[in-house]
């Protein structure tokens, strides 16, 4: 399930002595690297007709054409598969290989005192 939340772009404007900085960012559902520029350039090029007091024309108006790898028609495209286990491959981990290891209470003593030791000599801020 996608919420629809998550498909909302977002936008923060700062103001700052000199000018603005602007934030936008939007999910990979909505659009492409290349969209967002397209939109992102569109909308400064609106802003500065406004500015100017020109009329708005855009110089790459937006494409809002569906696209396909010519052939394969409208979507859904189909896959020349009967199941997902023809082309989704699972992960299988390698055997758990185990370690034991045995400390002495002499050695974790020592192990003990050192880390002491250097914990002292650490600054915290």
């Amino acid at each position: 399930m996608i919420y629809i939340a998550a498909l909302l772009p977002r936008k923060e404007v700062t103001v700052l002595i000199d000018g603005i900085f602007i934030g936008y960012a939007f999910n990979h559902v909505i659009g492409d690297g290349t969209s967002f520029w397209m939109f992102f350039n569109a909308w400064a090029e609106i802003a500065r007709c406004k500015a100017a007091g020109k009329e708005v024309v855009l110089s790459q108006p937006p494409v809002h054409d569906k696209w396909f790898i010519g052939g394969y028609g409208e979507p859904p495209i189909k896959l020349p598969y009967s199941s997902p286990a023809e082309f989704v491959v699972r992960y299988t981990p390698p055997p758990l290989r185990e370690r034991m290891f045995h400390f002495s209470s002499e050695s974790l003593a020592k192990l003990k005192a050192r880390a002491n030791r250097e914990c002292d000599k650490v600054l915290y801020a």
